[in-house]
C-alpha cells in the first residue's frame, strides 16, 4: 500500500505516510482516504507526510489536490511535511491556494515543528523552513 493513515485521538489529528513512487491515480486515492478519515472522527488537523514520495505533480493535478482538499478541510488544518525542494515548492502552491480561499494549510521541513502548529491555537507563516538559494542574490543596479 502505497500510504499509510493514523487517526491520532489524544491530538485529533489524521496522519497520513505517503511513500513510494506516486502517480496522479494514488495520490487522489491517498487524498480521498484522508478525506473518509476526517468524515469518520472528531479531527482538529490533518498531517500528511510526503517525506517518503517519489512523485512530482503537474500544476494542474496541485489546483485539483488543493480544490479537493480546500472542499472537505473546512476549519481544519492541514500540514504537509516535505523532504525536496519540489516536494517544498509543490506544497506550497497548494499553501497559496488555500490561503486564497480559506482554508489553513501550511508546508513544514520538519514533522515536530508542524505537529506543534498543528496543536496551536493560532496561525501564523504558512511556509516554514528554508532551502539554500539554487541561484545568485541579483545585484543591486545604481
Amino acid at each position: 500500500m502505497p500510504f499509510t493513515l493514523a487517526f491520532l485521538r489524544d491530538d485529533l489529528l489524521v496522519r497520513a505516510d505517503l511513500h513510494g513512487t506516486f502517480t496522479f491515480d494514488r495520490t487522489w486515492n491517498a487524498i480521498q482516504a484522508v478525506k473518509c478519515e476526517v468524515k469518520a472522527h472528531p479531527v482538529d488537523g490533518v498531517l500528511i507526510d510526503l517525506r517518503g514520495v517519489d512523485y512530482t505533480p503537474s500544476l494542474d493535478e496541485v489546483a485539483h489536490v488543493a480544490n479537493e482538499l480546500v472542499g472537505f478541510l473546512g476549519r481544519r488544518r492541514l500540514a504537509f511535511v516535505a523532504r525536496s525542494v519540489v516536494q517544498f515548492g509543490m506544497a506550497s502552491l497548494i499553501v497559496l491556494q488555500a490561503d486564497a480561499l480559506g482554508t489553513d494549510i501550511s508546508v513544514f521541513l520538519d514533522e515536530t515543528d508542524a505537529m506543534t502548529w498543528l496543536r496551536s491555537p493560532i496561525s501564523g507563516t504558512r511556509v516554514h523552513g528554508r532551502y539554500p538559494r539554487l541561484w545568485p542574490t541579483p545585484k543591486k543596479l545604481d
